[in-house]
């Protein structure tokens, strides 16, 4: 560079010098920036299925969407989250680790749960207080604690940044497990493994993939429980297709047996349902006026809430009321565990309770829905203390209606390690293999020394070389006397199509060598 004068030279010299200030002190800043969110944990997505998308779906915001038709039991998701210690209380969690997460990575601008952020140019002084607040807000939505706590009696609330994004449904098309983890010692040394989600129903093309926002109780709860759940942690109403009616069973959550009550009339069977329902809110509602809670007495209890179930024996199983006493009645027996022993007192009659729950689930949930992995490890617990003789008909009965079969996929499909933990006798069966995480399988023949792209099937190869017999053996040309040291012309080699400008110059158009000597 000659400039025509010294002025320009010298504008020239301090352009330069500025550019290089700026560049240093833009890389400190980089540097800065980096040694701070390395100490931040972070989410990772370990796999995603290829034909999941994420697209904009009008009022119900973002969601994944299928591309292609996905079979029942394939994997969807697998995220590694950052897991925290909330705290002890189980109505209120400290979400201040999930909080820092969002505001440090800028997940916050993404995930779903708070308006977006202001533009920065009509932002006012106190944007960064408005951010915080945006964080608060996702981080309640989004972030999800474990319904057990842990040895030390905190609760383990995770955040996931790519399985955050489905959308909810209360009959999904996908969902994941997540094992409890009571055996951990401190929630605070609670190290997260990666949570797969899995299509638990079969996805059409063009379909959206939905999970389940609610906890186990909760999905079998009546369409109002539901809505007034959604509305009170997450804010919405849920449109879905069983909260439209759509799914015929569900009027079994507020009805009668319809076998056992075929012969009773209408105005006999709305005075068994009051009946029912005020009995109920006796035992479990507080505001009620004859409150009456079972006292901490095991016998008395047991006693109550089974006497109970038989002046009730026409509901329906899969009542809420007959719900919440049957879930009473298998927590009261298996208090101490299912070693304890009241568990192996009253195993037979624990496993029949468990067994009859397994029934409603199946009928009333996704054939794959992870609630089944828990209820089917409970019962397969119990059962090993259970005499031989009820344990054989419990046996023969938990196979009716393919019970058994659903339940026991959904256990090697959600949660492997604790099958293997059980012994379950027999694997998975028509399921898709589980894709292997990582980059795809080369489909190719395989790079070798001296050996031609494509292997040579079924011709030997002659002429001068030590080589030639063995190479023609093992299915691939290998180096031949030739000009000048190369591999002379092999007939076998497959050809290079001839309007391709890789093709070789010779005879033949044979296909180079991947290593040239």
């Amino acid at each position: 560079l000659k400039p025509a004068s010294s002025k320009v030279a010298a504008r020239i010299r301090f352009a330069c010098r500025a550019l290089w200030v700026d560049s240093l002190q833009f890389e400190e800043c980089l540097l800065r920036h980096c040694v701070a969110m390395a100490a931040v944990p972070t989410t990772k997505v370990l796999y995603m299925h290829p034909g999941l998308k994420l697209e904009a779906l009008g009022d119900r915001g973002y969601g994944y969407v299928a591309t292609t038709a996905i079979r029942r039991g394939e994997l969807l998701l697998e995220e590694l989250p950052i897991a925290w210690d909330s705290g002890p209380d189980p109505d209120h969690a400290d979400l201040s680790a999930g909080i820092e997460f969002l505001l440090r990575t800028g997940a916050v601008n993404e995930l779903p749960g708070a308006p977006p952020s202001p533009d920065a140019a009509e932002a006012p002084a106190g944007a960064q207080t408005s951010t915080r607040e945006r964080a608060e807000a996702v981080a309640s939505r989004c972030a999800f604690r474990h319904q057990a706590p842990c040895a030390d009696g905190c609760y383990v609330a995770m955040l996931f940044r790519a399985s955050s994004r489905f959308n909810h449904s209360c009959f999904p098309n996908a969902g994941a497990y997540v094992a409890s983890p009571a055996e951990v010692t401190s929630a605070a040394g609670f190290a997260p493994a990666p949570m797969s989600t899995f299509a638990i129903e079969d996805i059409s093309k063009g379909e959206e993939v939905c999970t389940c926002y609610l906890s186990d109780a909760e999905q079998l709860s009546s369409a109002r429980s539901r809505q007034a759940s959604l509305q009170e942690h997450w804010g919405f109403e849920c449109d879905c297709m069983r909260c439209k009616g759509g799914r015929p069973l569900d009027r079994r959550l507020e009805g009668l047996d319809e076998a056992a009550s075929a012969s009773v009339d209408e105005f006999e069977r709305r005075r068994l349902l009051t009946r029912a329902s005020r009995e109920y809110r006796s035992l479990f509602d507080a505001g009620a006026e004859d409150y009456d809670p079972p006292t901490n007495d095991f016998e008395a209890t047991v006693v109550r809430l089974t006497s109970f179930r038989e002046r009730n024996g026409l509901l329906d199983k899969a009542n809420v009321v007959m719900q919440r006493v049957r879930r009473e009645i298998i927590a009261a027996f298996l208090l101490g565990g299912v070693d304890g022993e009241v568990g192996r007192r009253c195993a037979a009659m624990a496993a029949a309770l468990v067994l009859e729950e397994m029934f409603v689930t199946n009928e009333l949930l996704p054939i794959l829905s992870p609630v089944k992995a828990s209820q089917y490890a409970r019962f397969l617990g119990v059962l090993k203390n259970v005499p031989e003789k009820d344990a054989f008909s419990l046996r023969r009965d938990v196979k009716i209606d393919g019970c058994e079969l659903w339940h026991r996929n959904t256990l090697w499909l959600h949660d492997p390690s604790e099958a293997k933990r059980l012994k379950v006798e027999e694997g998975p069966r028509n399921m898709p293999a589980r894709p292997v995480p990582g980059l795809p399988p080369r489909t190719g023949p395989r790079p070798v020394p001296e050996a031609c792209c494509a292997v040579c099937i079924g011709i030997a190869i002659g002429g001068a070389g030590a080589n030639g017999g063995a190479a023609a053996a093992a299915g691939s040309c290998g180096p031949r006397a030739g000009v000048g040291g190369r591999s002379a012309v092999c007939s076998g080699r497959r050809q290079w199509p001839r309007d391709t400008r890789w093709r070789r110059r010779c005879a033949q158009d044979e296909m180079p060598l991947l290593v040239s000597w």
